[in-house]
């Protein structure tokens, strides 16, 4: 039986900008990875249930990562132009996304993620 049917738990949700536990060793750079292996294990037809939020599709996941870059590369731009976190905060890296409600965003955790990764 093939039910074409993936349970993502809470690395997909719909609500908005996921809880990163960096505590534990989580980045943006892991859910952007892991929406990347979803990606390109599924077809357009695949139920996905997120870990909170209606059943969505591919494109749904594709927003979603999508969604995540672009705020992964809002605040890489900000810092490789020596921007203060203030002013990248100021610049709103969520900016755009309406669909996604900002309640675990923080923009001084994906900015010390991002600067961890471009110190290596």
């Amino acid at each position: 039986m093939n039910a074409n049917v993936i349970h993502t738990g809470d690395v997909f949700v719909t609500y908005g900008f996921p809880f990163i536990d960096d505590r534990n060793g989580g980045d943006i750079y892991g859910m952007i990875d892991a929406m990347n292996l979803l990606i390109n294990s599924i077809n357009d037809e695949t139920r996905i249930i997120p870990g909170h939020g209606p059943i969505c599709y591919k494109k749904d996941i594709v927003a979603y990562r999508d969604m995540l870059v672009t705020v992964e590369t809002r605040i890489k731009d900000g810092i490789s132009n020596n921007l203060s976190i203030e002013e990248i905060k100021n610049q709103n890296p969520i900016k755009g996304f309406t669909m996604y409600l900002d309640v675990f965003f923080n923009t001084e955790q994906v900015y010390n993620m991002v600067k961890k990764k471009l110190k290596k």
